[in-house]
């Protein structure tokens, strides 16, 4: 029996993985389910639509979008969104095809300034065009079936926007990414985020501040997944210095504030 078991694991590890999936058909049924999640939320009352914060991250977002189409070499147009929703859970995540959610909470008890919250908005904009959520959802996939077969109970409810993501977990990348997709990211974000005129001598401050408030015993979801999977601060701190460089030259060449 248990060979038995084992056997159907392989088998639908083999299924899932060897069915790759398609860039375009990813996208559109990203898309859809991210329209789901927004839908299901404006009922609650949790879309935040005209707060200073939402506004701040409208407009952070606005300015890199512009930028981010220029390093999209996937061959797929991206439709980039994002939706801030109302919620004391500290937390950001984003959707193949350029969907993103931010929760309020992100920008306002970490008090980001623009040049940090770009840091982080151009760090997930830099997932989505080097497509680090295809695989991802691959592996998201073998995952979930192997523990239907191993006989795990798998169970969720949804409580407001602290729970939005059990709407639809298979589009949304919230598994961490492997150490160098994550560093990729880091490089590109930087790039991304100078070219578009924000500082990038904000970035090891908002590292600091992230892992510093991840670091508190006390935290879960998005900062929990810094403390515990990502990159260490060290590590960090010398990938980004690689381009560092590159990165200031294209913020002299484009910086908002211009004298």
């Amino acid at each position: 029996m248990l060979k038995q078991i084992s056997f159907l694991c392989l088998l639908a590890l083999s299924t899932v993985l060897s069915a790759c999936v398609d860039s375009h058909d990813l996208n559109q049924k990203s898309a859809k389910n991210y329209q789901r999640i927004v839908e299901q939320m404006e009922m609650f009352g949790i879309v935040d639509h005209d707060s200073a914060t939402a506004t701040r991250v409208q407009t952070v977002f606005a300015r890199l979008q512009q930028t981010a189409n220029k390093y999209n070499d996937s061959g797929q147009a991206l439709d980039w969104r994002i939706t801030v929703f109302r919620s004391p859970e500290v937390s950001a995540w984003t959707m193949p095809g350029g969907k993103m959610i931010v929760y309020s909470s992100l920008v306002e008890k970490l008090r980001l300034n623009d040049d940090e919250l770009s840091i982080i908005l151009a760090h997930e904009m830099a997932h989505v065009i080097k497509e680090h959520g295809k695989a991802q959802l691959n592996v998201n996939r073998a995952t979930r079936l192997l523990s239907v077969f191993g006989g795990a109970a798998i169970s969720s409810a949804v409580n407001y926007a602290g729970s939005a993501l059990a709407l639809a977990p298979e589009y949304a990348i919230t598994r961490p990414f492997s150490r160098a997709k994550e560093l990729e990211a880091d490089r590109i974000g930087l790039l991304l985020m100078a070219e578009s005129g924000y500082n990038p001598q904000a970035a090891m401050r908002l590292w600091r501040k992230l892992y510093e408030f991840a670091g508190d015993g006390d935290t879960q979801g998005f900062l929990q997944r810094i403390r515990d999977t990502h990159p260490g601060y060290a590590e960090r701190e010398a990938n980004i210095q690689t381009v560092f460089p590159q990165a200031l030259a294209l913020y002299q060449q484009n910086r908002l504030n211009k004298p």
